[in-house]
């Protein structure tokens, strides 16, 4: 299948084709912020990168048609993001669900999707294409993260998107520091706020780098 420029350029990132192990993820990342000139500000400007500095546009949409559907169809989900191809342009969709009192869990949670949008665009560009989108759904009354966890494809999304947030040069040595004066909740907390990401992706994040004791 065809791959557009974008996608080959994003595709780049990644060293491997098959059998990624736990260094490799962290090599994307390195491989993408040295290419785009990222200098490991934190919070990570995650929809800076992709809109200015990857050149792809990010999209708001609340996905009311298709979600419809979904529900007409009785089927207990609700469309997270979604990679659009068009000729040779990208398109990173994310559902914002916006709500007074959920601000803070509506803003990480866009930050992940947008995350987890771009990591299928780098990890798995020969399969979309203008015939295939990628979409990703949320099981209704779950949490944010709530991705199939059960495909792969999704599994490797995640972890990607978690070391693009939260790149481990930065939280490993953070959490060591951590460790020293507080306890356990106190570290997800902090580690929290200050990547700007759940703490659910906090726990995933130091559980894969074995920084859990």
């Amino acid at each position: 299948m065809y791959m557009c420029e974008k996608l080959r350029q994003l595709n780049s990132y990644k060293t491997k084709e098959k059998g990624l192990k736990a260094e490799d993820y962290e090599k994307i990342v390195f491989n993408m912020f040295v290419d785009i000139g990222y200098d490991n500000t934190i919070p990570v400007k995650i929809e800076n990168i992709i809109s200015n500095d990857l050149g792809i546009p990010v999209i708001s949409n609340k996905f009311e048609s298709s979600e419809k559907i979904l529900n007409d169809e009785k089927i207990r989900k609700g469309i997270l993001g979604k990679v659009q191809v068009k000729g040779e342009n990208i398109d990173i969709y994310y559902n914002p669900r916006t709500t007074e009192d959920e601000n803070e869990e509506n803003e990480h949670r866009k930050r992940f999707t947008l995350a987890h949008e771009l990591s299928h665009c780098i990890l798995h560009a020969p399969e979309i294409g203008e015939d295939r989108v990628y979409v990703d759904f949320y099981r209704l009354a779950e949490s944010e993260e709530s991705y199939n966890n059960n495909d792969l494809r999704e599994k490797e999304a995640n972890i990607l998107a978690g070391a693009i947030l939260m790149p481990e040069e930065v939280i490993s040595p953070l959490y060591k520091t951590l460790e020293e004066n507080h306890n356990y909740i106190e570290i997800i907390d902090n580690l929290s706020n200050i990547f700007n990401v759940s703490r659910n992706v906090v726990r995933a994040r130091l559980e894969y780098l074995g920084l859990l004791k």
